[in-house]
């Protein structure tokens, strides 16, 4: 029997071979979709688009029967640009027709009106927070047409309440047309391994952070609390700053030349699985300051790898972390110090966020968010387009 649904799915942004935190999700919610499918009911055509070489998607997904990978071998500049000024062609065309085309993340694309389309939506901070991204990027944002595809997409799957809640209140997304489709607990690497740039002895204690390099992540302010720190209570621990250098990066570029603690800061730049699974085992605390997000992977990260967790207050990372955290204002340097001092002298509190993050994983799994992005993809199904 034909499976009685066919759903296109845009996989270009996991050909990378340094993959961001979206393509680590979008990878993980795959491949349990793929796993919870009924494959007499459900097939899949992947949009692999590469013109030259690329990281090549799972076997296992390759090996089951109701997965078609689809490469036209057309360079992704040449379809972009086309999609920019003509907007053709239609990604559900190049899919060789689909019932529903879904993007896990915003690019260049367009679906015809004959298709259902429906969109992950990570975050809103480009239109929340627009001072934090360099104006290459609103660019970008503007050039995609995000919004507009936010508009267009007779499905957004939101990826907490907190984005739900957004999409409504700031696009005025019909509630119906969203389906909250939260992220599952990342997987730690298997094997680990010391980072490059480490200039340390192993043994050295150090406060970690895990996220690319841009003013979202409020990781100056991280930084002049760490100063304060090491000013007033001569702690022995590193600083780490985990990532790649992002956008409007240059203000943290020269503070960290200027700062008293330079020689105590390490900037890894980017990290693989398995140099973060390093870091997240031995590092004494996390420190995720963000200032938004529309979910937060890190503390779940550092719950897996019994690391306690101190982050932000604000919406989505509440929601997220829960009680399992010690949340702070990420605008008040002072409290984010005095939050960092708790943790680093109080070991009972870390073993107690400890226990809870534990537990808090239980509220998270890829397969139940599986579940629910299939139960909205197969309602799209039944319903026409207006």
């Amino acid at each position: 029997m034909a499976p009685s649904r066919t759903i296109g799915i845009d996989v270009r942004h996991l050909l990378t071979p340094a993959p961001s935190g979206v393509g680590l999700s979008t990878r993980a919610l795959l491949d349990a979709l793929i796993q919870e499918a009924d494959e007499r009911t459900t097939s899949f055509r992947l949009f692999a688009n590469a013109a030259g070489v690329s990281e090549p998607l799972p076997e296992a997904w390759r090996q089951k029967q109701n997965v078609e990978v689809v490469n036209p071998r057309v360079p992704n500049r040449l379809l972009n640009a086309g999609v920019f000024a003509l907007g053709r062609p239609y990604l559900d065309t190049l899919l060789d027709g689909v019932d529903v085309v879904w993007s896990p993340n915003v690019l260049f694309l367009n679906v015809s009106k004959q298709t259902k389309f429906a969109l992950t939506v990570h975050d809103l901070s480009f239109v929340l927070l627009p001072e934090t991204y360099s104006l290459r990027r609103q660019l970008w944002h503007k050039a995609v047409r995000a919004v507009e595809l936010m508009k267009r997409a007779d499905v957004l799957l939101a990826v907490s309440e907190t984005t739900k809640r957004d999409l409504i209140t700031t696009l005025e997304i019909p509630e119906e047309r969203i389906a909250v489709v939260p992220h599952g607990v990342p997987t730690l690497a298997a094997t680990e391994e010391q980072p490059s740039e480490w200039k340390w002895d192993a043994s050295e204690p150090f406060l970690l952070s895990v996220s690319t390099i841009e003013p979202r992540k409020n990781l100056l302010a991280l930084l002049q609390a760490y100063e304060r720190l090491v000013e007033r209570e001569a702690i022995p621990h590193k600083l780490v700053l985990a990532g790649g250098w992002g956008w409007k990066s240059s203000e943290l570029r020269e503070a960290l030349r200027r700062s008293p603690v330079a020689d105590r800061v390490c900037v890894t730049g980017y990290v693989s699985e398995a140099e973060k699974t390093w870091l997240l085992t031995r590092a004494t605390l996390v420190a995720f300051p963000s200032l938004y997000e529309g979910f937060g992977l890190p503390p779940l990260e550092a719950f897996q790898a019994r690391t306690p967790v101190l982050a932000s207050s604000t919406a989505a990372v509440a929601e997220t972390v829960g009680d399992a955290g010690l949340l702070v204002n990420p605008y008040d340097v002072g409290e984010l110090t005095f939050g960092l001092s708790q943790l680093l002298h109080d070991p009972l509190l870390r073993e107690e966020f400890v226990r809870r993050g534990e537990e808090r994983l239980n509220q998270f799994s890829w397969k139940a968010s599986a579940r629910r992005a299939l139960q909205a993809f197969s309602e799209m199904t039944l319903t026409e387009r207006v």
